[in-house]
């Protein structure tokens, strides 16, 4: 059956958890440090053994989504079962892996907790659910805990700690509260509960941990790498510091192009106009119009701008491509058909995406580029950029929510505009070496 021989480092708390028996096991581990692989197997070996007095048994591997289940267990799954000799029977449409165990049958989902209904009409020996931070209120407590009852089936769960999620606060409670071992206390005296932990750090190496370092926060760093337990309250662009980030004078460089940032509000309009490389981004200025439009917008900005020589690039949000101007034309044909910012080959350069980050990927960007994990600085702003400066300085999440907190209308437009940028020109590209999942730049 599976074994742990996977090229991970050896680390204490993921040994200790393949080897539990727990009848409930809740593991918080940072991202990419082989939660989830020794999960899988985990429950691959699990579901392989007897189960009295039950003559069918079921079980179930559970993610937020069902294209996450898809895409992140099904495959690899099935690759479980076959390394250990068992014929399995597979079914794609349902997600289903069926195969026999001592002559009893014994049947295998893969779902998505989108629809927690899709566990109904079964009795399951056993359930894992992995991501915990995004998986809905209630799921756990109405549909996965009344499915394991008729067989006092096992429950698996896993997932990275995180300030935002909608099943964040829970997760938190089970890991570092007391709800793990009050779940475990309602399923009967014979049910025990076991709690693991260990960060990233104890599953790579050095070198592949100052890679993380560079591209994260020093709090995103923390949460994301290190599994601590960070408070959700605050600052959504916590790495600000206008002693850090913000100069005074000229630092334009007329041999670069400038990157024209836009949040197509209508009030205001924002823009901010930057330039950069790899090693660092500055904001030379902004652009914030009331009661306006994209071409009325365009004008002032080739009113400020129109000697540069050297290059115009845009970015911006993809709801635009939905949204159209009273002229019935979208922002972006407006600023494509602009001659003005053509390059020598007649093209407007115009970069926008199919669709738009999550809000928290995007401002975990900002960040890291405000300040990563090492200390280092890469965003500076100049200071009559206002607007910019005040989303950075005051904008908050909601409390208990990954939303933004958007009660004064002047904000978040500006911030928003600098960060499509960011998270476009700038992605996090996810690798793979053979062997682990390694997260790096991509310039």
């Amino acid at each position: 059956m599976p074994d742990m021989s996977r090229p991970w480092r050896y680390c204490p708390q993921r040994q200790a958890f393949w080897k539990s028996e727990a009848m409930i096991i809740a593991a918080d581990a940072g991202r990419s440090s082989g939660k989830s692989a020794t999960a899988i197997s985990k429950f691959a070996l699990r579901t392989c053994q007897h189960v009295p007095m039950c003559q069918h048994p079921v079980y179930a591997y559970c993610l937020p989504t069902y294209a996450q289940a898809e895409r992140n267990v099904w495959l690899r799954l099935q690759n479980e079962y076959n390394e250990a000799g068992l014929k399995i029977r597979v079914n794609s449409s349902a997600l289903r892996i069926e195969f026999a165990l001592r002559q009893h049958p014994v049947t295998v989902y893969v779902m998505g907790m989108d629809k927690p209904h899709r566990l109904e009409g079964e009795h399951y020996c056993g359930i894992a659910v992995d991501e915990m931070s995004d998986i809905r209120p209630g799921t756990i407590e109405r549909s996965v805990l009344p499915a394991l009852n008729a067989f006092h089936g096992w429950l698996m769960m896993l997932g990275v700690p995180k300030r935002k999620g909608c099943g964040a606060l829970l997760w938190r409670d089970i890991c570092i509260g007391d709800l793990g071992r009050e779940m475990s206390r309602s399923m009967g005296a014979f049910a025990t509960f076991e709690h693991f932990h260990w960060s990233a750090e104890e599953i790579y190496t050095p070198e592949e941990m100052a890679a993380q370092k560079a591209m994260m926060s020093k709090k995103d760093y923390s949460e994301q790498m290190l599994a601590n337990w960070e408070t959700s309250a605050g600052l959504a662009y916590h790495a600000f510091d206008r002693n850090d980030n913000v100069y005074s004078g000229d630092r334009y460089d007329p041999h670069r192009p400038l990157l024209v940032c836009s949040d197509f509000n209508v009030s205001p309009m924002s823009w901010c106009i930057a330039q950069g490389n790899q090693d660092c981004i500055t904001v030379i200025d902004e652009i914030s119009m009331r009661d306006t439009n994209t071409q009325e917008t365009l004008d002032e900005l080739w009113r400020r701008w129109g000697h540069h020589k050297s290059g115009f690039e845009f970015y911006g949000d993809a709801a635009s491509k939905q949204r159209h101007t009273n002229a019935a034309l979208t922002d972006y044909i407006i600023i494509s058909r602009d001659r003005r910012f053509a390059d020598r080959s007649g093209r407007v350069r115009v970069f926008y995406p199919k669709s738009n980050p999550a809000i928290f990927d995007r401002i975990a960007s900002v960040n890291a580029f405000l300040r990563n994990a090492q200390g280092k600085i890469r965003l500076m702003i100049n200071s009559k950029c206002k607007e910019l400066i005040a989303d950075l300085d005051g904008i908050s999440f909601r409390e208990n929510s990954n939303e933004i907190d958007k009660s004064d209308p002047d904000r978040t437009h500006m911030s928003d505009a600098l960060g499509y940028l960011i998270h476009y020109k700038y992605p996090l590209n996810i690798e793979n070496n053979g062997n682990r999942t390694i997260t790096a730049l991509k310039w």
